[in-house]
């Protein structure tokens, strides 16, 4: 379930989406909403999401806790802006020689980009969503993925599903890869589900068979791609909504 949205949300998306600035009088804040931001980004990439807190920002820039209260009103709020500008922009969905790709490809690319922002960021997945994509980051992602999907034969609220699918697919496979943690790719990995395989015996017969399968398969030293095998499923399933050839 979504966490509620920060108690003014029109606060939030105008944050979100400012106005261009206007001069003012008097003397200029110190810092900006954006080194807020910035900051906040910074300690999440040192130390997870955990360490992003108002005192944790508001030192990170020299300030007091006071100081950050007049750019936004909570933590909560500060969440959504870090993690909008954490994601950054889409890439561009071309193929190598400056072409457009065709849907498979333009999706498959959209999903493997935002797999290495979360790669690199380990801890956005994490960040609680507080309501729809709202963000200029978020909503050019989104936009993106429904470039891709245009060629379908199926309707907006079709369209929108198979991206939130998607996306989704790709956050969870993304914390998975944490939260199995380095055995992932090392032989631990292996000796994980030859212990379950060895432990749940007759109890569990169908789950042992396949810990016993996947102990014993050479994919697992390999460091096979689970995450490619399963977006490649997902895209399978979309292929089925393309319109048959002439």
């Amino acid at each position: 379930m979504p966490v509620a949205l920060p108690d003014d949300a029109n606060a939030v998306w105008a944050k979100l989406w400012p106005e261009p600035a206007t001069t003012t009088r008097g003397r200029p804040p110190r810092w900006t909403l954006s080194d807020f931001v910035d900051a906040g980004i910074r300690i999440a990439d040192r130390g997870g999401l955990d360490a992003v807190t108002v005192a944790s920002v508001s030192a990170e820039v020299g300030g007091s806790p006071m100081s950050i209260y007049r750019h936004i009103a909570s933590k909560d709020e500060l969440l959504v802006l870090i993690e909008d500008a954490a994601l950054g922009p889409p890439p561009p969905l071309t193929g190598s020689d400056g072409t457009e790709e065709g849907w498979r490809e333009a999706l498959g690319s959209w999903a493997v980009a935002l797999g290495e922002v979360y790669d690199r960021r380990p801890w956005l997945p994490y960040v609680p969503s507080f309501g729809p994509p709202a963000g200029p980051n978020q909503l050019a992602w989104l936009d993106a993925a429904l470039y891709a999907l245009r060629g379908l034969d199926v309707g907006g609220l079709q369209r929108l599903a198979l991206v939130l699918l998607l996306s989704g697919h790709i956050r969870n496979a993304s914390r998975t890869v944490v939260e199995m943690g380095p055995t992932v790719s090392s032989d631990g990995l292996a000796g994980w589900f030859a212990f379950l395989a060895a432990r749940v015996g007759d109890r569990l017969p169908n789950l042992a068979t396949t810990m016993r399968d996947i102990a014993e398969s050479p994919e697992i030293g390999a460091d096979w791609d689970h995450r490619s095998f399963m977006l490649d499923r997902v895209l399978d399933g979309i292929s089925h909504l393309t319109p048959p050839s002439d």
